[in-house]
């Protein structure tokens, strides 16, 4: 059975599908008049039905065309002339045909009625004639007629309008005009021409020439236009007209004046037309439209670009041929114009300083506002752009926005297209597309996500414990270009901050040596004396190390070890080792294996390289040196190229001589017969200079500075300045400021010497004393400036002293204070660290205290007025800094040969020797000259050394170099290899590694150096070296093969060079280790199993490897930052690393040891120890009240209170309680929970905003942001959200200067406790040390060696004046607890007590002395922002306003106005806590003040406090205990009190 889908079997269905036709289509009200197929549609053959041939119908259909000729009679003709008809006609002819033929001219047709012909009149002539000569008349004078009605009446429009309403609205709106123009095509210019188209026109005749003058192609001189035109460039003004008539010019000037004027109102509508408008002074086309050129102008038509008609060449024929003769460039130019662009023709060449900017940027005048700014998600501008500022005025002189284009243009459509974006909002402009070619916007939409130009990475801050992206951070545009080293992704150095690495940054790895403004970085000595050399990749062969020739290295060949160092660029470096333990066998009759024994380990190494020659030396020397002070670097650069192409020659001793720099000691190794160095000094001033003057100019010689003026200047103090009340003996300041702060009081002084009747002196003594003395110390620094600079040591002694309130030895420290602040004002000065890098400017100090007569003034006489200590002038010229003596030291020589010769040559000159005489004074000349061999060679090597090279590369270095002095100017292994010295001096290098030093010489009979010996022998210092390889391998080795390749053996011939040599040599070393590795230096240990130091850097991260750099300053750091809630502090690390016990407590005078040897005995003194005591309780005493008034100054009120909150360890024991009875003794103790009372204020602070109850969330005094009607919500949200990212950042460090204080005060404390806790050891009389982990204790006797007859011993003694140490502790306690100051009778102390109205509480509940600060949350503002407010208000309200500005909130100026209202009105507020808190802190010292015993020495210093002791061979264990609790290193007893507290915790 077939298949059902066959074509067969479907047939049916297929027809079914044929008929069933959609419907027709219906649309519009259209109905079809047909339905659809019902059955199959049967297709009927029309074909073309063949036509008959021409050969069997042409007769008939000829006959047929014949009869029906329309000339022919009416219905045609039924039949053919016959031969006899045609000759009946010719008989007939005269009848019909009779008549007197003539010719005529026009004007008798014309003019007359019946003209006369040449053979009769017109009368005569035939019917046909006559007709003619009727018609041609009629159409003569019907166009004559049209002609005048055309110029007349048939061209006013307005007689048309009487009778046509339309034409009448036409006229009026415009459309047509009054008078029709003449529609004539071509009209000509002159009466000739006119008279001609007139006639031709009449006549109808064609005239066979045109009246047009000129060719189209050439055109025609305007010689008008070119007098012109000549007489505007004589002043200046180029081209006015065109000085040639085109083609086009010609047939608009001869064209009527309607085609011409359709012509100019259809130009109207073209964007790019000719400029027809007044182009000749001859024919003023005012009608004409304003011209637009796409390319050119009226004054430079394109075709006179390319084809100047006067530069056209002369075919055979003498004719100017038309053809392109210029560059079709010269187009682009004129396209561009006279704008600056950098980019198309315009581009310059790679050489010519091509610029960051290209000259043009597509920028729109809206978003220029943005550039230079990094952006957030959306585009909203986030931050500045650092790298800006050195491109801004590049990239706004390049802006789009600020060209002229041209209409129409694809620039200008361009343009319009970047600003149409501007006036667009939020996505709708960021899907823009002028967003996305507008070159400083950094994000667009695409229609389904943001893009960026660039990476979509953002930068992340924390926000209140979140991460949020705050900007785009790798976007760079044209305004924020990639093109700096601080745009690289990775651009620190190593973060572990070891300075001794050679990973500076990762732009710079220390390859080579390096400088900054002329100082070495990487190479020499640092200002601490210490050597910093530090390559990549280097060699240092301290077989150098017993020659004096090192003096004569370069300083970057100077190594950190007192070797030569070299350094490698590391081309094609490979680094290998391999380790192999020897092991020795012991085989053992009857044991299957044998024993090893371990015998050493060997580490070896191999080391490849290639050396490569790239550049010759002399090439730093010419651009640095001979290029220097060419302009631009575009020309630079084309001088080298000039120098290599050998267009340019260059004489490299004609360099050296022009360039060289000696020093006096290089100098002086040229002569060979001057060996004393003071008569070549004398000498030295003849020698030439560098740039030698004219020899008719006098040259000057640097004269030894006098500083007689400054001997005798006095700097004058204001009382117990500096540092108030501390007994440290250097200033935290310069004398500026203490100066600055003394002036400033000056009318304070004024008036409190008024009352002591010396106003008058006081003023005086401001003017004559204390500004004079700053004045001259200003100029002194200038002298010592240029003494320093022209190497002349100076050396300064500083004298200080004090006036008599205070003790003896306060003022001594104040006196050394008062030296340390003028020595830092002259050391510290930016010019003085500039020069003074090699310590030419030394300064001494001496000290007098009050122990000084000064103008018949006795300063330690006590001046009884309260008002006269201070304000009097007697006191005023006491407290001073005088500049004792001033002493200078003439550059020095750095080595001094032995005198030989009483009579010295030196060479002065290239043919002069001046002869000096010992003793005969001024040199004379002499023609002998003796010179020391290779002085050129040296002079060469200083000039060309690659010490000079290379500039450290630092963070806003752009890699975009601009040329050849750019480019060599920072080492980049991508441009630099090494010079032909270069490789020379290395392979020389390497094959010194492998030989030893100078022989170690033989010591003579007289303990000197046998100079003659050979010094090149066997027995010279090792060739040990010291490899370092970035920061990985650094440590000593042992060379054992070196092997170089010269392949392939490329030669150097170039002449710059140094003679034909290889130009590539491949290293190949073998090598020992030895011993360790470090960063900073090979570590000096053999290593073992339980050795670290393999690897250099392992030291980073490992601390049980051997540290080669001293990281203390970042392990201080780390624990500061630790904060005061760790469980140690600084001060306790120190504590910890002190571990004293060694000794006994007192001073041992005499000491008998028994025959035995088993008893000692003696006499011991605690004389020391008890005078000490008063020191430490003196510092203690001084350094309370500045520590809280630190605090209070920082953090206010209460921040104070919060400070002195919690404070433990206040209480302790002085003595025993047999001799005082009196309990605790006092001290500030320590306080506890810092951080976490100061974290939950912030914490309260942020929850204040979210309450809306923040103090800067006030708009007025009543009413919050969200509760105006001003304010929009989300306004609203977005600065609460910025107010809670300023709290945060407030949070970091907010407590550090509470730490610092807060340390300093338990440093004082402990060091007083230590002392008692000693003492209190002494009063169970006992004594003794901690020695090899025993115990030993010594029994004590008193003596009757006291002071006083009050008591019985030197026991009694002690006690006593440990009972004043306590009383005075408790006073100095009761006065910090006394109400010393009242507020709205309030009163208020320093410390406050426990549980009243003043202590700190969590809540801020407290009373506080501003009282307009009642508010919690008020009072939290007051303490978070307490500094803040007083020394950066006016910073807070810029960042507000900027931040509400930059978001564009609804009704902005009110948003500014009330938040600068409301700062300043809390900031008067703060000022007045800040008056508060001033005189609070005055009225405490005016308390401490009027208790006069406060002051006192609590007891006399120097008594001797004499016991004996022995020693007690079996001490009980309560005694030992005493003595190991004081040097356990730990704390001990009761954890409430501060005794035996090594750390108050």
């Amino acid at each position: 059975m077939p298949s059902p889908l066959s074509f067969n079997s479907t047939e049916n269905f297929r027809k079914k599908l044929l008929v069933k036709n959609l419907p027709p289509f219906n649309s519009d009200g259209f109905t079809p008049s047909t339905n659809p197929g019902q059955s199959e549609l049967i297709l009927s053959n029309y074909a073309v039905v063949d036509s008959a041939e021409v050969e069997d119908i042409g007769d008939v259909e000829e006959v047929k065309l014949f009869l029906q000729n329309q000339y022919g009679p009416a219905g045609g003709y039924d039949n053919r002339y016959s031969v006899q008809d045609v000759q009946q006609l010719i008989t007939d002819r005269d009848t019909y045909f009779k008549f007197v033929s003539s010719t005529y001219t026009s004007a008798d047709i014309l003019f007359n009625k019946d003209p006369q012909g040449t053979n009769g009149s017109l009368t005569q002539d035939s019917a046909m004639i006559q007709i003619g000569a009727k018609s041609l008349k009629d159409e003569f004078q019907y166009r004559v007629d049209e002609e005048i009605r055309q110029e007349t009446l048939g061209r006013a429009n307005f007689l048309n309008a009487l009778k046509d309403p339309f034409i009448a609205a036409d006229i009026l709106t415009g459309r047509q005009e009054l008078i029709e123009p003449d529609w004539v095509i071509s009209s000509p210019t002159n009466i000739v021409g006119k008279g001609l188209d007139f006639i031709s026109r009449i006549t109808g005749v064609y005239v066979p020439f045109s009246w047009i003058p000129g060719d189209y192609f050439g055109g025609k001189k305007v010689y008008s236009n070119i007098v012109v035109n000549k007489i505007s460039n004589l002043f200046g003004g180029g081209k006015l007209l065109p000085e040639r008539k085109s083609g086009s010019d010609i047939f608009l000037n001869n064209t009527g004046g309607g085609q011409t004027s359709t012509m100019f109102k259809s130009l109207e509508y073209n964007r790019f037309r000719p400029d027809y408008k007044a182009n000749f002074i001859s024919d003023l086309n005012l009608r004409a439209p304003n011209g637009n050129y796409y390319v050119g102008k009226r004054t430079q038509d394109p075709n006179d670009i390319i084809s100047p008609p006067d530069e056209l060449p002369v075919n055979m024929d003498g004719e100017r041929v038309q053809t392109a003769v210029r560059g079709y460039g010269e187009l682009a130019k004129l396209y561009e114009g006279e704008q600056n662009f950098k980019f198309g023709l315009n581009t310059v060449e790679p050489g010519d300083n091509p610029d960051i900017q290209g000259g043009f940027t597509w920028v729109s005048p809206k978003s220029s506002g943005a550039a230079g700014k990094k952006v957030g998600v959306g585009g909203d501008i986030k931050s500045g752009d650092a790298g800006f500022g050195p491109i801004s005025s590049q990239f706004t002189s390049s802006s789009s926005s600020s060209y002229k284009l041209t209409e129409g243009s694809i620039l200008d459509d361009t343009q319009r297209l970047v600003d149409s974006a501007d006036g667009l909002q939020g996505q709708a402009r960021l899907s823009h597309v002028g967003t996305a070619i507008n070159q400083v916007s950094k994000v667009f939409f695409d229609g389904t996500r943001e893009i960026t130009k660039g990476s979509r990475v953002k930068r992340y801050v924390n926000e209140n414990g979140a991460f949020v992206g705050e900007e785009y951070c790798r976007v760079f545009t044209k305004d924020t270009p990639y093109y700096t080293m601080a745009d690289l992704q990775k651009r620190d150095g190593n973060i572990r901050k070891f300075t001794n690495s050679v990973l500076d940054n990762t732009y710079n790895l220390n390859i080579a040596p390096q400088k900054s403004g002329g100082i070495p970085t990487n190479f020499g000595v640092n200002d601490k004396g210490e050597n910093m050399t530090k390559y990549m990749l280097s060699l240092e062969n301290l077989a150098w190390r017993t020659s004096n020739m090192t003096q004569d290295l370069a300083e970057c060949e100077k190594g950190p070890n007192g070797g030569r160092v070299m350094w490698f660029p590391p081309y094609d470096l490979r680094v290998d080792e391999s380790v192999s333990a020897s092991w020795t066998t012991n085989d053992f009759l009857g044991r299957p294996e044998p024993i090893y024994t371990y015998s050493n380990t060997q580490r070896q190494g191999s080391l490849s390289f290639k050396i490569i020659v790239d550049h010759p030396s002399v090439l730093n020397t010419l651009v640095d040196k001979e290029l220097a002070n060419v302009t631009p670097d575009s020309e630079v650069t084309k001088i080298v190229d000039s120098f290599f192409s050998g267009c340019k020659t260059l004489d490299i001793y004609e360099l050296a001589r022009k360039y060289g720099q000696l020093s006096f000691n290089d100098i002086y190794e040229v002569v060979s017969k001057t060996n004393n160095p003071d008569v070549f000094r004398e000498v030295v001033k003849e020698i030439p200079k560098q740039n030698p003057e004219p020899d008719n100019v006098e040259t000057e010689t640097i004269q030894k500075p006098n500083f007689n003026q400054f001997e005798g200047v006095n700097l004058y103090f204001d009382n117990d300045k500096p540092d108030s009340r501390s007994r440290g003996t250097t200033s935290s300041v310069n004398y500026d400021v203490t100066y600055n702060n003394y002036i400033a009081k000056k009318s304070d002084y004024l008036t409190k010497a008024k009352t002591i009747n010396e106003e008058q002196q006081v003023e005086t003594f401001f003017e004559n004393n204390i500004e004079k003395g700053k004045n001259e110390l200003d100029s002194l620094i200038d002298k010592l400036v240029d003494a320093a600079t022209n190497k002349f040591g100076v050396n300064i002694l500083l004298t200080g002293s004090a006036s008599s309130p205070n003790d003896k030895s306060y003022n001594i420290n104040l006196s050394k204070r008062r030296v340390d602040s003028v020595k830092k004002q002259i050391l510290n000065d930016p010019r003085i660290k500039k020069v003074n890098e090699k310590g030419y400017i030394g300064i001494q100090s001496a000290f007098s205290g009050e122990s000084i007569t000064i103008g018949g003034t006795d300063c330690s006489q006590e001046i009884t007025n309260k008002v006269a200590k201070i304000y009097s002038t007697q006191a005023m010229k006491c407290r001073r800094t005088t500049i004792k003596s001033i002493n200078i030291i003439s550059p020095p020589v750095e080595k001094t040969p032995p005198v030989e010769e009483e009579t010295t040559s030196v060479s002065v000159g290239d043919d002069k020797v001046a002869v000096i005489e010992k003793g005969k004074g001024a040199p004379r000349t002499t023609s002998e000259v003796s010179l020391r061999e290779g002085i050129t060679k040296k002079v060469l090597r200083k000039l060309l050394s690659e010490c000079d090279y290379f500039e450290s590369v630092a963070e806003d270095t752009s890699f975009l170099y601009q040329g050849i002095k750019e480019k060599i100017k920072y080492f980049n292994p991508t441009f630099h290899s090494m010079t032909p010295e270069g490789l020379n001096s290395r392979l020389t290098f390497l094959q010194q590694c492998m030989r030893p030093g100078e022989t170690i010489p033989t010591i003579g009979p007289d303990g000197q150096p046998l100079e003659n010996n050979a010094l090149n022998t066997s027995f010279g210092s090792p060739p040990i070296c010291i490899l370092r390889v970035g920061d990985f391998f650094h440590t000593k080795i042992a060379i054992n093969q070196m092997s170089i390749r010269y392949e392939p053996l490329t030669l150097d011939i170039n002449p710059e060079g140094i003679g034909v040599q290889p130009m590539i040599a491949d290293v190949n070393l073998s090598f020992y280790f030895i011993g360790g590795h470090g960063l900073k230096g090979p570590v000096a240990r053999l290593q073992n199993a339980l050795s670290f130091n393999y690897y250099a850097n392992t030291e980073m991260y490992d601390e049980r490897a051997v540290a080669t750099e001293d990281t203390s300053k970042i392990d201080l750091e780390t624990i500061e930052a630790l904060g005061p809630e760790v469980p140690f502090s600084i001060d306790d690390i120190s504590n910890l690393d002190t571990k004293d016990g060694g000794s006994t407590i007192g001073e041992i005078t005499s000491k008998e040891i028994s025959n035995s040897g088993t008893s000692i005995s003696g006499v011991i003194n605690y004389k020391t120890i008890m005078d000490d005591l008063i020191v430490k309780y003196e510092t203690y005493r001084d350094s309370i009240g500045p520590s809280l008034q630190s605090v209070a100054e920082n953090y206010g009120e209460i921040g104070l209170r919060l400070f002195t909150k919690d404070r433990n360890l206040i209480e302790g024991n002085i003595a025993s309680v047999a001799y005082v009875a009196s309990g605790n003794t006092k001290l500030f103790g320590k306080s506890e929970k810092i951080t976490e009372k100061v974290s939950y204020q912030f914490e309260q602070s942020l929850i204040d905003v979210d309450n809306d109850k923040h103090p800067l969330q006030f708009a007025n005094k009543t009413q919050t942001f969200s509760e105006g009607n001003d304010f929009k919500r989300k306004d609203v949200r977005k600065y609460d959200n910025k107010l809670k990212q300023i709290i945060n950042s407030r949070i970091n460090n907010f407590e550090s200067e509470m730490v610092t204080n807060l340390q300093t005060l338990t440093k004082y404390e402990t060091d007083l406790t230590r002392v008692i806790d000693k003492m209190n050891v002494i009063n169970e009389e006992i004594d003794g040390f901690i020695q090899g982990g025993n115990t030993v204790v010594y029994d004590l006797t008193a003596t009757t060696e006291v002071y006083s007859s009050n008591y019985a011993n030197t026991l009694d003694e002690l006690n006593g004046d440990l009972v004043i140490i306590q009383d005075k502790l408790n006073e100095l306690d009761t006065i910090t607890k006394t109400k010393v100051y009242n507020v709205n009778n309030n009163g208020f102390e320093i410390l406050s007590l426990e549980n009243t109205n003043t202590t700190y509480q969590k809540d801020l509940s407290m009373t506080i002395m501003v009282s307009d600060f009642s508010d919690v949350e008020f009072k939290r503002f007051y303490l978070t922002f307490y500094r803040y407010m007083l020394d950066n208000s006016n910073d807070l309200i810029d960042e507000l306003t900027k931040f509400v500005k930059e978001n564009k909130f609804k009704n902005t100026e009110k948003w500014v106005k009330s938040i600068t209202d409301n700062i300043n009105n809390l900031l008067s507020d703060f000022k007045k806590g800040e008056t508060q808190i001033k005189k609070l802190f005055e009225a405490y010292e005016n308390e401490t003040k009027l208790k006069s015993e406060f002051n006192d020495i609590p007891y006399t210093k120097g008594k001797i406090r004499e016991f004996t002791f022995t020693n007690n061979p079996s001490p009980s264990a309560l005694d030992k205990d005493l003595i190991d609790i004081l040097y356990t290193g730990g704390n001990e007893g009761d954890p409430t009190k501060w005794n035996n507290k090594v750390k108050l915790q």
